[in-house]
């Protein structure tokens, strides 16, 4: 089994967000027919490393150099309102900092909006509501 998880994982012809796709869109569609109320709570993380795999990452410090580096994650994760519970992540992107950008944070207020890093959050409740009621495709 492990060794077929490998195989996929290192297949180029496979596409990480079209598998991702298909379980939340799955889950999406479970939500819409099976749950009352729901909430969709989204945030971003840093899953950050400092061994051997920190240089192929991102920055997420104030110095370009850090010796801690990491991948950013948006998720957003659906909520039952009525009786509080947890139904489901149903949406979860992924993304490195290039070193390109560093720096850039003071020039942000002349960027249009869908060059900001904040743009996840509106492309993310748009997908959502996309799993949640499939007529806005």
């Amino acid at each position: 089994m492990a060794l077929g998880s490998y195989r996929l994982i290192g297949n180029e012809h496979v596409d990480p967000e079209a598998i991702s796709a298909g379980g939340f869109g799955a889950m999406g569609e479970f939500a819409r027919l099976h749950a009352g109320v729901l909430l969709a709570v989204e945030d971003t993380t840093s899953v950050a490393y400092v061994h051997a795999v920190a240089p192929q990452l991102g920055t997420t410090r104030s110095q370009l150099q850090a010796k801690q580096r990491a991948y950013l994650v948006h998720s957003v994760l659906l909520l039952e309102a009525d009786n509080e519970l947890t139904v489901e992540p149903v949406e979860q992107r992924r993304w490195c900092r290039g070193d390109a950008d560093f720096g850039k944070k003071h020039a942000r207020k002349q960027r249009a909006c869908e060059h900001k890093e904040s743009f996840k959050w509106q492309q993310a409740s748009e997908r959502v509501n996309a799993w949640l009621d499939p007529e806005t495709m």
